[in-house]
């Protein structure tokens, strides 16, 4: 809960912010935000994934669920994933796609 307060707050402090959704699968913890913003103005949006993101780790959350990571999220899976996890995630993608025919270079190498 002040997760999503904490959250909601900053969002509206932030100029070019015009509106945040909070929705999605409480009873699992799995909670999307939408935010709509002025422009899609790269600046803009990085500041919106920082107070998004950011403070996931500290409380053990998960930047993305049942979706996957995407090129989008790509510089935050740190915060949910230690490097063994990535590690691990780059030893079977090599495993299972060893010629890298499949998104080669987004996510994984």
């Amino acid at each position: 809960g002040d997760f999503f307060a904490n959250a909601e707050k900053a969002l509206y402090n932030l100029s070019g912010v015009q509106k945040v959704f909070l929705f999605g699968h409480i009873a699992d913890g799995n909670i999307h935000i939408i935010v709509g913003k002025e422009n899609d103005h790269p600046s803009l949006t990085k500041q919106i994934n920082d107070i998004v993101y950011l403070p996931l780790q500290g409380i053990g959350g998960s930047i993305s669920a049942e979706h996957g990571i995407g090129l989008h999220k790509k510089s935050y899976l740190y915060l949910s994933r230690t490097q063994a996890e990535i590690k691990l995630m780059e030893c079977l993608k090599q495993s299972m796609d060893p010629k890298q025919l499949l998104n080669r270079g987004k996510v994984l190498h």
